[in-house]
């Protein structure tokens, strides 16, 4: 709503992202090179921890395994710290 507004994108753009992001989901679902658990990050990831203000996602891993209801030593991180996660394992 009101971030579309306010970032100057006409409602031909939301429905634009609205395909997209449903065309990637399917591609996500369907594919056979994630684990089912990779799935579901990456959904989680996009669905409920990407800031569409800011472009940013960098939750930090005790909050991922919380909102998962998984251990955090099943979530394999890489970079600096626990910061960057890639994927479970």
């Amino acid at each position: 709503g009101r971030f579309i507004e306010r970032r100057g994108l006409g409602m031909t753009d939301l429905l634009n992202f609205k395909a997209i992001r449903i065309q990637w989901h399917r591609a996500l679902f369907v594919s056979h090179l994630l684990k089912p658990s990779e799935k579901v990050l990456a959904s989680y990831l996009v669905n409920v921890r990407l800031n569409w203000k800011t472009g940013q996602l960098n939750p930090a891993v005790d909050k991922i395994a919380a909102d998962l209801g998984v251990d955090r030593r099943t979530i394999h991180c890489r970079g600096k710290g626990d910061r960057s996660v890639t994927q479970t394992i």
